[in-house]
């Protein structure tokens, strides 16, 4: 699977960022640029739209080889994905590519790696 963009993440800012997505909707669209990472969605009452900029202390580093990708993904699926990984690992990395599915690795720290795939929302209309 050809994944074009990789962040490294701090899994506590992920919980807290999804925490507040799940209060807005049920799915998150996320966009990958060279420097950034973008969640943005909109529920009947609200909006939610944050960028985790390169530099910041929640990324630890992205890398992209294309200008943009970006999929839509499940935000409880994420959620319960992320509550299970937060006491297993400091960090995470997401990698995806357009809707792709995205891959979630975690470091354990003695264990090698632990890797959780989930398959984007496809809008067919």
């Amino acid at each position: 699977m050809d994944l074009t963009h990789r962040s490294k993440l701090v899994v506590d800012a992920l919980v807290t960022l999804f925490k507040d997505v799940e209060s807005t909707c049920d799915h998150v669209k996320i966009t990958g640029i060279s420097d950034a990472l973008r969640f943005d969605c909109a529920g009947d009452l609200n909006k939610f739209d944050v960028t985790l900029q390169k530099g910041n202390s929640e990324v630890l580093d992205i890398e992209s080889r294309v200008n943009q990708a970006k999929a839509t993904y499940s935000v409880s699926y994420l959620n319960e994905f992320l509550k299970v990984l937060k006491p297993l690992c400091d960090f995470i990395t997401f990698s995806f590519a357009s809707d792709m599915p995205l891959r979630i690795d975690c470091e354990l720290m003695k264990y090698g790696t632990l890797s959780i795939f989930l398959a984007p929302r496809i809008d067919t209309d």
